[in-house]
């Protein structure tokens, strides 16, 4: 039987030597992303996209609270992207807590490699 309430994944990955949490929690219209290596909430972000009437689409990123300083609003960008492509129309609350203040390439591309594995 199917439990009542949201959907969530949770799943566990090696992030630049740290031990890091994922989970995904499914709502009606928002997608919420925890990524985290503290046990706990980080920075939250809010992202979006919208389509125009040419097809063309523009994603949106906006920080709601948290480490101002460490604006790491690029993968909420790209987390966006995913979610577009793999739930239409849904929405992305992301929290990020790193040990690093300023993650590589490597990271930022292993953070969505594991976001399209969870979502696809």
């Amino acid at each position: 039987a199917k439990t009542p309430g949201p959907e969530t994944v949770q799943v566990q990955h090696q992030l630049a030597g740290e031990d890091t949490t994922f989970v995904f929690t499914e709502f009606g219209n928002k997608l919420f992303v925890v990524v985290t290596q503290y046990n706990k909430l980080g920075t939250v972000y809010e992202a979006s996209a919208e389509t125009n009437e040419a097809g063309s689409v523009t994603f949106s990123t906006r920080m709601a609270f948290g480490d101002r300083a460490a604006d790491l609003s690029v993968f909420a960008r790209g987390i966006m992207e995913v979610v577009h492509q793999t739930r239409p129309g849904k929405g992305l609350i992301l929290s990020l807590a790193l040990k690093v203040k300023k993650p590589s390439a490597e990271v930022f591309k292993e953070i969505l490699r594991i976001a399209r594995s969870v979502l696809d």
